[in-house]
């Protein structure tokens, strides 16, 4: 279970579960609440199986990174992928 605690106008987000130890801050509770359930779920997915199950990217997703990746010096596919699942 996540700890929230209100420091001054923020609430301050502390999840520690199945070996996972993250912390943030937020300007409102609801923010705070949807966050920490997202790390929860994604700490037990990784508990469970050993991994994350990649989100589903689009195809202008995919050319964004493309392009992006494209600036950088031997930019792989696996850069480009990694790029997209990190929103």
């Amino acid at each position: 279970m996540a700890s929230i605690i209100k420091r001054g106008t923020r609430y301050r987000v502390q999840v520690r579960r199945a070996g996972t130890n993250v912390c943030k801050t937020f300007s409102n509770k609801r923010d705070a609440d949807a966050w920490a359930a997202s790390i929860e779920r994604r700490a037990e997915e990784i508990a469970a199986h050993g991994y994350v199950t990649p989100r589903a990217a689009t195809i202008a997703e995919l050319i964004d990174a493309f392009g992006a990746a494209g600036k950088m010096q031997n930019a792989s596919p696996l850069v480009i992928l990694t790029m997209t699942d990190a929103s």
